[in-house]
């Protein structure tokens, strides 16, 4: 039985827990190589949104890398970031 990946991207606005992204996987290998870009893409967007006075809270400012299969109940996180 075979994983499927999934990168989850979330925003705390307001104080709640909002799920905004969810992408797809099928090795674990081009997960982990997506979930690399997506968060240096986000560092650069929020550095870039800082220095120009915008708003950030368009982005994400948690990014998980689940796994789970059919077996499954639960989904085991692989990575994960959170903004500073």
């Amino acid at each position: 039985m075979s994983n499927t990946y999934e990168i989850r991207a979330f925003n705390t606005k307001d104080g709640k827990q909002n799920c905004f992204s969810v992408r797809g996987f099928k090795t674990e290998a081009d997960a982990k190589k997506a979930f690399l870009c997506r968060v240096r893409n986000v560092g650069m967007q929020r550095t870039k949104l800082v220095e120009l006075g915008l708003p950030i809270s368009c982005l994400a400012d948690e990014i998980q890398l689940v796994a789970y299969n059919e077996a499954m109940t639960w989904l085991e996180e692989i990575k994960s970031w959170r903004a500073a």
